[in-house]
Parts: C-alpha cells; structure tokens; sequence
C-alpha cells in the first residue's frame, strides 16, 4: 500500500468518523415544539428513529372505542394508550393518574423510552390527546407532542402513512423512567383550600351551559353548577370545532382566557369533568408560555367535586330561582 492511499484512507476515517459524531449529536440535540405540524412529524419520523407516535383516542361515549377505530386506522408502528387502563385502579373514579411505577411499566411495556421523542395524537372527534400530553410531562418527560390535526391532518396534509389491523408485538422493551411532578395537580382537599382562600384562580374546561346548571351533567348523580368563585373556559373554545385535534391561534387562545377573567401569569388550577378536557386549558396557557409550575389539573374534577354532598357548590340555575 502506498503512502498516498494511506494517507487518503486515513482522511476517509476521520471524515467518516466525525460525520458519525456531529449525527449522533444532532439527534441527541434535536428538539421538537409542545404542538408538531403533520409536515414536521412526518420529516421527524423519517429522520429520527426515537420518534414514537401514540394513539390517545378515547370516547366518553361508549358507542364508540379509541381502540377498535386504532385497530382500524392508526400511523405507522403507532402505540394505543389507554387512560383508563394505565390509570390507578384503586379509585372508583375515572381515569385518575396511575402511580409512577405503572406508568413506567406500561410505556416501557409500548416500547418507548426516556431518550424517545413521544407524538400524541387522536382522532378529530376524541378530547384525550392533551390529558395524555400532560400525563407524560407530569411524569417527568419532556420529549413529548401533540399532534396538530390529529390522524386526519397526518393523512390529509402529508398523506403520511398508516396501517390497521393487528398492532405487532414489541421486539424491544422501552426503559423509561417516571418521576411525578405533585405541582401539576390538585386533590380536593387542596381545591377546597383555594376556594376559602381565593389565593389561586380557578378554570373549568366544561361548557357553558354545565357550568352554569343550564345542563345535565353525562354522569349520573352529579350536581349541577361549578365550584365557587371558578372561572369558565370551555376547552372548545381553544380548538377549530368539531375538529378537536386543531387548536387555533396563540392570540386567539389568549383572548379565551383573558375574556373568561384569567390572569396570565398567576396560579390556575384547572378542572373539568374527569380531569381530561382541563388538559387542554394547561396545554393553551403552556403555548402562551405560561410557567407550568403555577398550573395544576384538578384530578377528581367534577366527578369527584359535584358528587359529594361535603363540598360547596354553586348552581346558578337553581341559585337564582326564587
């Protein structure tokens, strides 16, 4: 072998080597926003392989099922979460969250780690995406999306591909690690608390018309009205209705809390009718740059708020009766 071959191998080496570090640095720097465009997960996906996608979709409405439509339609290699399987079972009510040793399980059991880049979507007619986004921020993991559009606007837009049927085993167990964050959510105790005390804001995601006792509640024995002194945000009014998976503008989120008479900037708690939709008010006052320490989910919500009779209620539809 001549000196010049040598010498030009070496290059080659080096060259070679140094692009396999400023790549391996690359992914490991490489950061994605709290709300991903399809276009951007799309690219995402084709480039970074710790971008995992989950399907969130969850009905209240039991006539539907997240999990059949994902066996019908889902992104590729995407995982299902469940929230009311990876949720503490030692509760009556719904969907509360489960302890950080499930969680962990149960995300490493779909395959995702904490190095993962984790993509929540549904589909447009669901209302679970964001209590999954928050539920992997309070556990600790930051690498994690929603999925602006949903499934419809990954098929739509980018025409990204999917599959259906069954979902393939996992070859390769995750290994994540979940550490709770207790100032991301309220039990009632502490809402009461806030209630006698006025030293946080209150936000109910429900509508307007449950809100005020105008409505009947979906679950069964439950007051109607709010929690004193709360606030009225509606999460629809943060997202393009009917499609759910599409939120608007920053401004226009922002004019939605300023109108209801929230402070940007203080202490919210945020509540609703089972802790999911009031996910939806901490993710819009975290895409106006809120500090999420000073935002809390109300788990139990009105669940557990409206169907005890120790807890003050204000119902203005029958307060106002004379």
């Amino acid at each position: 072998m001549n000196s010049t071959f040598r010498a030009t191998s070496k290059v080659w080496t080096t060259q070679s080597a140094f692009v396999a570090r400023a790549a391996s640095r690359s992914n490991a720097s490489r950061q994605y926003g709290s709300l991903i465009s399809a276009k951007e997960a799309l690219q995402a996906a084709k480039i970074d392989k710790k971008v995992k996608f989950v399907d969130a979709t969850w009905y209240m409405d039991k006539s539907r099922s997240g999990h059949a439509e994902f066996l019908q339609k889902r992104i590729s290699n995407a995982r299902y979460f469940d929230i009311d399987a990876v949720a503490d079972r030692n509760t009556s009510l719904p969907h509360m969250l489960p302890t950080e040793e499930e969680f962990a399980q149960a995300v490493s059991d779909m395959g995702i780690s904490s190095t993962d880049h984790v993509v929540v979507y549904t589909n447009k007619d669901a209302f679970s995406g964001p209590r999954v986004w928050w539920t992997f921020r309070i556990f600790g993991h930051k690498k994690v999306s929603l999925l602006q559009g949903g499934l419809q606007g990954w098929e739509e837009e980018v025409h990204g591909p999917v599959e259906s049927g069954p979902v393939a085993p996992i070859t390769e167990k995750g290994q994540f690690q979940a550490k709770l964050n207790p100032k991301m959510v309220v039990d009632a105790n502490q809402v009461l608390d806030i209630v006698m005390t006025g030293s946080k804001q209150i936000c109910d995601a429900r509508s307007h018309a449950r809100f005020l006792g105008q409505a009947p509640e979906p679950r069964p024995q439950l007051a109607g009205g709010h929690i004193p002194g709360s606030l009225n945000v509606p999460f629809t009014a943060l997202v393009h209705t009917p499609d759910h998976t599409r939120f608007k503008s920053p401004l226009e989120i922002k004019n939605a809390f300023q109108e209801a008479g929230i402070i940007l900037g203080s202490d919210v708690v945020l509540t609703c009718g089972s802790g999911v939709t009031a996910a939806y008010l901490f993710f819009g006052l975290h895409m106006l740059g809120q500090d999420m320490t000073k935002l809390a989910i109300y788990d139990g919500s009105w669940t557990e708020w409206g169907g005890r009779n120790d807890l003050p209620v204000f119902n203005p539809a029958a307060d106002d009766k004379p």
